[in-house]
C-alpha cells in the first residue's frame, strides 16, 4: 500500500513518455486512493451481513470450546462446571 503513490508517478511518467498520455488526462493520487478505498471495503449492507455471520460463527466456535472442555472433564473423571459465562463486548475508552 505504501507504494501506490510511486506506482502511480511511474505509470504517469510511462504514459506521458512512451504512450505520449499528457499527465492532465491520467489519474490523480487521489483519485487512485478513492478508487482503492472504494475497493477494499465492501458497502454498508454487506458489512452488516458479514458482521452478522461473524458474531454467529463467534457463538458456534464458543459453544464448540466447551462442549470440548466438558468432554476432557469428563474423560479425565472430573464433573464439568454445569455453566459458564462468556463476557465480550466493544473494547472500553
Amino acid at each position: 500500500m505504501e507504494n501506490i503513490p510511486d506506482d502511480v508517478r511511474a505509470i504517469a511518467e510511462y504514459a506521458e513518455r512512451r504512450l505520449k498520455i499528457p499527465r492532465e488526462q491520467t489519474a490523480t493520487l487521489e483519485e487512485v486512493g478513492a478508487q482503492i478505498e472504494r475497493r477494499m471495503l465492501p458497502g454498508e449492507t454487506d458489512l452488516a451481513k458479514i458482521t452478522r455471520y461473524e458474531t454467529h460463527l463467534h457463538r458456534l466456535h464458543m459453544q464448540t470450546a466447551h462442549e470440548l472442555e466438558a468432554l476432557q472433564e469428563r474423560r479425565n473423571g472430573h464433573h464439568p462446571l454445569l455453566a459458564r459465562v462468556d463476557m465480550s463486548g466493544p473494547p472500553a475508552g
